[in-house]
């Protein structure tokens, strides 16, 4: 009886062996890749989150301490167009019921080709509120519009380049007189 020599491998069975390995590796890349961007989502939108809460609990803690707002002065939109900067500011002064101080509501908006050390921001009174520090992430669209003298609208919508044109936004709604607050 003859006796096979078992000592090695056959260069097939590397080969087999390699492209099993290279396949599993492969898939395993593509799983991890997709957990990475779905990280990145989840912590772009936590970061937009609360931004997003801070300037409206800011903006709606003032307005429910001074008895809400009685009217606001015009709406103006000013563009930029400096050497290193380009966007726009819109802005408009929120005029309080009762004793508290008229706050100017100022939110700028920057081109994306704007230098980084230039930041779009929402302003409220004193405070200013910078974007978020989110690789991809731009103010999409800004507008604060007074709808037949009822409402305010301040609305401040986010994009994020590698996770959607419409990632999330600051969408502030105010009734402007007491009396349509009070009938609520």
């Amino acid at each position: 009886m003859k006796r096979i020599n078992n000592k090695g491998l056959t260069a097939i069975e590397v080969l087999i062996s390699f492209t099993i390995a290279a396949i599993i590796i492969v898939g395993m890349m593509k799983i991890l890749n997709n957990f990475e961007t779905k990280e990145e989502f989840t912590s772009a939108k936590s970061t937009v989150s609360t931004y997003k809460n801070t300037v409206l609990k800011t903006i709606m803690n003032d307005i429910i301490s001074c008895g809400g707002v009685n009217d606001t002065s015009e709406i103006t939109e000013e563009k930029i167009e400096t050497e290193d900067e380009e966007g726009f500011v819109i802005r408009t002064t929120l005029n309080f019921n009762g004793t508290c101080s008229d706050k100017i509501i100022e939110v700028k908006q920057l081109d994306e080709q704007a230098s980084s050390s230039k930041k779009s921001y929402v302003k409220y009174g004193d405070e200013t509120f910078y974007m978020p520090k989110v690789t991809n992430l731009s103010f999409n669209e800004s507008k604060i519009m007074n709808q037949d003298d009822k409402f305010l609208i301040i609305y401040v919508g986010f994009n994020h380049s590698e996770l959607g044109n419409q990632f999330d936004a600051i969408n502030i709604v105010l009734p402007l007189s007491k009396t349509y607050i009070n009938s609520y």
